[in-house]
């Protein structure tokens, strides 16, 4: 070397092969605690894809029959999640990770919708899916406070 630093930055190895080896455990066999989250994923892929839901009735009742279906999915699959990320250990921030990706989901099924004839993706369900995923943790919150001995 000519004595002259190199200013590369610096990086912490330990947490690269500590997410590595997560990754692999995964690999070999804590997939599978994903697949509740993957079926209902291609479920509600299932449920955006048609252009028609079925829902009679008067204007209002099918936007709060549909808005509250979207409550219910959404519930659904981040209760998933909770347990997948909990049961393998990813990530340490099991509700932050529940809510990022559950919500990422919702983003690209407004983004499908967008592409389904008599269908449009709107921004406003998204919330409305968001309700529905902090509506999901707060029963596993509740659910797994009730199991734990006083």
């Amino acid at each position: 070397m000519n004595g002259k630093t190199t200013n590369k930055p610096t990086h912490n190895p330990n947490l690269s092969l500590r997410r590595v080896r997560l990754w692999l455990e995964v690999k070999r066999g804590k997939i599978y605690y994903f697949i509740p989250s993957i079926l209902w994923m291609l479920v509600i892929f299932f449920l955006s894809g048609r252009s028609s839901t079925g829902i009679g009735g008067s204007r209002t009742n099918r936007f709060l029959i549909h808005k509250t279906l979207h409550i219910i999915e959404y519930a659904i699959l981040a209760i998933t999640f909770y347990f997948a990320f909990f049961k393998t250990k990813i990530f340490p921030q099991v509700q932050k990770y529940t809510i990022f990706v559950s919500y990422l989901y919702a983003l690209t099924d407004e983004l499908h919708q967008h592409f389904i004839p008599g269908r449009d993706g709107k921004i406003s369900d998204t919330f409305i899916d968001l309700l529905g995923i902090l509506l999901g943790l707060y029963l596993v919150k509740s659910f797994l406070q009730k199991r734990q001995p006083s």
